[in-house]
């Protein structure tokens, strides 16, 4: 019997095209591409050729970063390789930072291994404090493992008595600026280190001031906040600034008054815990309008949550194993079966007869789910609506890599960030890959276990279609609603 295969997809860096996901152009190329890495094990080769000039900066980088990955030693005997480059008197400037780049894009160390070089750089006068910050951020997007595990590591660094109260507080702020990490965690995190940090008030005042500037910040840069988490958010930075104001004035207790503001921030915290903001709309002049942002995201440049195709709660690892509509076969436990949504008898595992379904029910549509009245995910024809009426346009906004779409119809924009895609326990191809779900099933023999969705992938090219890619992976969602 045909069956589902638990997929083995290309996770190789320098691969091209991702191959979890196909375009559905006709001119689309093969994708089944593989990749000789032939620099493992020779990283000191590698930064001699640096240091030579023999590669130019991205590249340099780029060939750091799978040295790294592909060395077989611990991570702390990694580091010390690193700082070995570090220390040397014959390194360039050049090839030290190059050094530093790769080692936070680098999969194999840990977020308190990255930090520590970045501690090494400002004190060798290799890094300003504005790309100190900078740099951590990008270490906390592109750090591996689950939400979870990247939250452990930042609060296990806000917590060591090994770092000063500054390099707290840079992490606060790289942690605020990050796409990664939603503002509810955004917001423990602060709160963690106000509470927890041993220093006067007035430091604690300092911290306290540049993280909500810092937030009211990004929220400026990354686009209007929709809902009713906005005006919560604000109504925080007001609170603060006001209890703030009266302790430096002495007419308020200053331990009463911490109090008071870790209470608000807890409250906050609940509220994003609970709640996913409403979002507002774009009309394109098309025949939907298309939501301003991901579903669960607060701004046009964050990448919400991840969702299998057709399931209503986020997930740890997503897998065939663990997919709401699949089951194991009878014959062979690693393979699966469709137990819903299904036109092809070879896949079908569930009870009874075929259902012969292509479209999702109103009761597996997420956003119909947490947000209901007229929104609802785009069906594929939506999808391809919106792709061949606007011309499309790759730009970085604040370091986030972004499809902006301009309507032929009316010249209005929507703002599309690239968020990659949840395999297994982790986010992959965060920077190369701009894809969401559709409604529908790939009816497609070859597609039998996919389903469509908005896909770009620049390497292939620069403007989206209409794609698939397996159910079980999370994808973000973009909701549209009905006019």
């Amino acid at each position: 019997m045909k069956a589902i295969y638990k997929a083995l997809l290309g996770l190789a860096l320098m691969t091209a095209v991702p191959t979890s996901f196909t375009s559905c152009r006709e001119d689309a190329p093969s994708v089944n591409q593989t990749v000789d890495i032939t620099v493992k094990n020779e990283f000191s080769k590698l930064v001699e050729a640096i240091n030579n000039g023999n590669l130019k900066r991205e590249e340099a980088i780029k060939k750091i970063t799978e040295a790294i990955d592909g060395m077989n030693k611990s991570s702390s005997e990694i580091l010390s390789e690193i700082v070995k480059v570090l220390n040397s008197v014959n390194t360039t400037l050049e090839t030290k930072l190059a050094a530093i780049e790769g080692a936070i894009n680098s999969q194999r160390l840990l977020l308190k291994e990255k930090l520590q070089l970045i501690a090494k750089a400002i004190g060798d006068h290799m890094l300003n404090q504005d790309e100190v910050v900078k740099k951590i951020t990008q270490a906390i997007d592109k750090l591996g493992g689950t939400l979870a595990e990247k939250l452990e590591q930042i609060k296990t660094a806000i917590n060591s008595n090994e770092k000063t109260t500054q390099e707290k507080l840079d992490l606060i702020l790289a942690m605020i600026n990050a796409q990664t990490i939603n503002l509810g965690a955004k917001l423990d995190a602060l709160k963690t280190l106000i509470e927890t940090e041993t220093v006067a008030i007035s430091q604690k005042i300092d911290i306290l001031n540049k993280a909500m500037e810092e937030l009211q910040k990004q929220v400026q840069a990354n686009g209007v906040t929709n809902g009713q988490i906005q005006e919560q958010l604000k109504t925080l930075a007001t609170t603060v600034n006001t209890i703030l104001e009266e302790v430096r004035t002495g007419k308020a207790d200053a331990a009463k008054a911490f109090a008071e503001i870790l209470k608000k921030i807890q409250e906050l915290i609940d509220k994003i815990n609970n709640n996913i903001p409403i979002p507002g709309t774009t009309d394109l002049g098309l025949s939907v309008e298309w939501s301003d942002t991901y579903l669960g995201a607060a701004t046009p440049l964050e990448f919400g949550d991840y969702y299998a195709w057709g399931e209503l709660k986020t997930k740890e690892v997503y897998d065939w194993s663990n997919y709401k509509f699949a089951r194991p076969s009878d014959a062979d436990p690693n393979k699966y079966l469709l137990t819903k949504y299904c036109i092809h008898e070879n896949y079908w595992g569930g009870v009874g007869p075929m259902d012969n379904k292509k479209h999702l029910d109103a009761e597996d549509d997420v956003v119909k789910a947490k947000l209901g009245g007229k929104w609802r995910m785009p069906t594929i024809d939506e999808v391809k609506e919106l792709c061949d009426n606007c011309t499309w346009e790759l730009k970085d906004i604040n370091d986030v890599k972004c499809l902006i779409g301009t309507s032929k119809l009316n010249g209005k924009t929507i703002t599309l960030s690239f968020s990659g895609y949840r395999d297994g326990d982790k986010v992959e191809h965060l920077t190369e890959t701009l894809a969401f779900w559709s409604n529908e099933i790939d009816a497609r023999v070859e597609y039998e276990e996919h389903s469509q969705a908005l896909v770009c992938i620049p390497s292939f090219d620069e403007k989206p279609g209409d794609g698939n890619g397996p159910r079980y992976l999370g994808l973000s969602i973009r909701p549209v609603r009905t006019k």
